[in-house]
C-alpha cells in the first residue's frame, strides 16, 4: 500500500513538474515569441445605428415614422482597412456594378458609417454582392430606417432628417455611426431622444483578418416617441384651407400669395402651425428631396421660398393689430382711461404732414373700445405722438415682441422694434414724430412674426405672457405681464366689439359657439420681386373659448390685397367653426 501512494505520489510530481515548465518556458522564454504573435491581433468594432422613435400629435396619431428599407451599402470603417490595390478593387467593383461615378468624392465627402450605393436594390443586386461578399470588404446587404411624414402640413413643425455632415460629427463624433440625424423642426430639437443609442460588436481579429471571438455585444435601443401638443386633424384642415386660399388670391392676382396660421391654447400650447407654400419630404440614395407643394403662379417668381417658415421666421409690419400694443401703452401711461374721446376728421397733422385714417371721412368722436373696433388711425396717430417709441417698445417688449418667443423649434426670428439709436446707427437717420405716428399703427420700420403675435394675443387675453411649445411633456410656462387688470380688460372689450360690429364682423356671421375677440391688419408694403404690384399683406389675430379665453388665432397673408377682414378673418372664422364641430 505504501509503496503505491508513493507511486502516485511521483506521478503527481512528474506532472506538476511539466506545468511549471511550460509555465516558464511561456512566460519567460517564449515570452517575445508569443507576444509578437499577439501583436498580429486586434479588435474591431461594429457600430449599428438604432431605429428611430416617432413624432406623434396630441391624440397618439403617428406623424413622423419609419419603414424598412434594403439597401446596398459601404461601410467606411470597414474599407478604410483595406490596402490600397484591395480599395481600388472595391471602387471597380461598384463603380462597374452600380454605375457610380463620383465614388471618390463619395467616399471623401461622406461623414457617415454607412455610404449608402443603392436603396431598395432588385434581386439580382442582392445575389451579386452576397456572392462576392469574400472579395469586395465593407460592402453588405442591410435592412435599415426610412423616415416617412405626414405631408406638407407638418414641413415647418417635424423638419426632417438627413445623413450626418461634417460639423454634426465634429460636434458628437458618435453621430457617424448614425444612418440620420435631425437637421430641423422637432426632428433637430429633439434628435438626442428621439434617435436612440448605438448597437456595438466588439470583435477579436486573427492576423488574417477573420474574427475569432466576440468580446462585447450589445444592442441598439430604439430612440424615444416624442408626444406633441399638435392635433392633426385640425391642422390638415387649417393647411387645405390656407393652401386653397393663396392658391386661388395668386390666380387672381396674378402674383404669389403665402401665409400662415397658429392656432394655440393660451397657456402656449401649440394646436397648428403651418406655412404655404410647403414641400414633401422625400428620402434619396445619399440625402434627401424636398418636392415644393405650391400653386402654378409661385414657379415663375424664383424667390419665393416654398422652403421658407411664414409663421415663425416671417418678419411683417404688424399693420392695425398693432393697435392693441398701442392701447395697452397708452392705458398704462394716463395718456388715456376708458372715459377719454379723441376726434377723427379724417387726417391727423405732424407739423404741415398729413397722416390719413383709412375713413378719409373720419370717425367723429370715439373712446378707446370703439377706436380698437373700427380701426381708427387717427386715434392712435394722436397716442403714437404722445407716447414715442420709447415707451411703446416697452410695452411691446412686455407682451413678447422684440425677441423670439422661445418655441422649442429652430431659427426663429426676432422681428424689430426699432428706437431711436437703432435707427441713428443702421439708417444714419434721426427718429421723428412721423416715425411714432407710423408704428403706433403698425407701419413704418417696426416687424413682427406671427408667432409673436399669437404671445401678444394671449397677454393680453390672460394677463400671462406663455412661452409656446409643442413637446406636450414640457410645462407651461406663464409669466404675469406688469399691466393693470382694468387697462387689459378695456382693451379686450374693443377685440370683442370689433367682432361684434367692427372690422372682423365676418367673424360673427360663420362662428355660433365660441366666443372671438380680435383685431384685423391691412399693411400697406412696397413694392418689391415678389410683390410687383405691390398689394397689401392681411391679418386676423384674436382669442376664443366658451366662456373664457382658451384658443389664440393668428392668420398672416402675404401679398394677399384686399384687406384684414376681407381675406384673413374669414380664413380664422372657418378654422374656429371646424374646431366647433370637432372639439364642442
Amino acid at each position: 500500500m505504501g509503496h503505491r501512494f508513493l507511486v502516485l505520489l511521483f506521478i503527481v510530481f512528474l506532472a506538476f513538474s511539466w506545468n511549471m515548465y511550460n509555465l516558464i518556458k511561456i512566460n519567460i522564454f517564449s515570452y517575445d515569441i508569443f507576444r509578437r504573435k499577439l501583436e498580429y491581433y486586434t479588435t474591431f468594432e461594429v457600430y449599428t445605428s438604432p431605429e428611430r422613435g416617432n413624432i406623434l400629435d396630441r391624440n397618439g396619431e403617428v406623424l413622423s415614422f419609419n419603414t424598412e428599407e434594403t439597401r446596398i451599402v459601404l461601410h467606411k470603417s470597414k474599407y478604410n482597412l483595406l490596402t490600397n490595390d484591395q480599395q481600388k478593387f472595391v471602387k471597380n467593383f461598384i463603380q462597374s456594378r452600380f454605375k457610380i461615378n463620383d465614388f471618390d468624392d463619395l467616399i471623401n465627402e461622406s461623414y457617415s458609417e454607412q455610404i449608402v450605393i443603392r436603396s431598395n436594390p432588385n434581386f439580382s443586386d442582392i445575389c451579386l454582392v452576397m456572392e462576392n461578399l469574400m472579395y469586395v470588404y465593407g460592402v453588405d446587404v442591410v435592412v435599415d430606417y426610412k423616415r416617412q411624414y405626414s405631408g406638407p402640413a407638418f414641413a415647418f413643425t417635424l423638419g426632417f432628417v438627413n445623413i450626418p455632415y461634417k460639423e454634426d460629427v465634429e460636434k458628437n463624433k458618435d453621430l457617424f455611426y448614425y444612418s440620420s440625424v435631425g437637421k430641423d423642426g422637432l426632428e433637430l430639437v429633439y434628435d438626442k431622444e428621439l434617435r436612440g443609442k448605438l448597437g456595438k460588436e466588439k470583435y477579436l481579429i486573427d492576423p488574417l483578418g477573420q474574427p475569432v471571438k466576440i468580446l462585447q455585444q450589445i444592442p441598439p435601443e430604439r430612440g424615444k416617441d416624442v408626444n406633441t401638443t399638435i392635433d392633426k386633424k385640425i391642422t390638415l384642415f387649417s393647411y387645405k384651407k390656407l393652401k386653397d386660399l393663396c392658391d386661388n388670391l395668386s390666380l387672381k392676382n396674378g402674383q404669389p400669395v403665402g401665409g400662415s396660421v397658429i392656432l394655440m391654447k393660451v397657456n402656449g400650447e401649440i394646436i397648428t402651425l403651418v406655412s404655404y407654400p410647403s414641400f414633401y419630404v422625400y428620402s434619396t440614395t445619399n440625402g434627401i428631396y424636398f418636392k415644393p407643394d405650391r400653386n402654378e403662379v409661385m414657379k415663375k417668381f424664383p424667390d419665393f421660398s416654398y422652403l421658407y417658415n411664414r409663421a415663425l421666421r416671417g418678419e411683417y409690419p404688424a399693420a392695425s393689430t398693432f393697435k392693441i400694443i398701442t392701447s395697452v401703452a397708452a392705458l398704462e401711461e394716463g395718456i388715456i382711461n376708458e372715459n377719454t374721446h379723441i376726434y377723427c376728421p379724417g387726417v391727423f397733422f405732424v407739423g404741415s404732414h398729413p397722416f390719413y385714417c383709412f375713413n378719409k371721412y373720419g370717425h367723429g368722436s370715439l373712446d378707446v373700445i370703439h377706436a380698437l373696433a373700427v380701426s381708427c388711425d387717427v386715434f392712435y396717430y394722436f397716442l403714437g405722438y404722445k407716447l414715442g417709441i420709447e415707451k411703446i417698445k416697452k410695452y411691446a417688449e412686455i407682451l413678447g415682441l422684440n425677441k423670439p418667443t422661445g418655441i422649442d423649434l429652430p431659427f426663429e426670428s426676432s422681428g424689430l422694434i426699432p428706437s431711436h439709436a437703432w435707427k441713428e446707427r443702421y439708417m444714419r437717420e434721426e427718429w421723428t414724430k412721423g416715425d411714432d405716428v407710423n408704428i403706433a399703427i403698425g407701419q413704418g420700420l417696426g416687424l413682427v412674426t406671427p408667432l409673436q403675435m399669437a404671445v401678444v394675443v394671449a397677454s393680453v387675453a390672460t394677463g400671462f405672457r406663455p412661452t409656446p411649445f409643442i413637446n406636450k411633456e414640457r410645462k407651461p410656462k406663464l409669466q404675469k405681464i406688469p399691466v393693470k387688470e382694468k387697462n387689459l380688460l378695456l382693451v379686450r372689450k374693443g377685440m370683442e366689439e370689433a367682432i361684434n360690429m367692427g372690422t372682423a364682423a365676418v367673424i360673427k356671421s360663420i362662428v355660433r359657439k365660441y366666443r372671438v375677440a380680435g383685431k384685423t391688419g391691412t399693411a400697406e408694403v412696397p413694392v418689391n420681386s415678389n410683390n410687383p404690384k405691390g398689394l397689401n399683406n392681411t391679418w386676423f389675430v384674436g382669442y376664443f373659448g366658451v366662456d373664457k379665453p382658451e384658443y389664440v388665432i393668428v392668420v398672416s397673408l402675404e401679398a394677399s390685397g384686399g384687406y384684414g377682414g376681407q381675406y384673413a378673418a374669414t380664413l380664422a372664422a372657418e378654422i374656429i367653426s371646424y374646431m366647433e364641430k370637432s372639439l364642442l
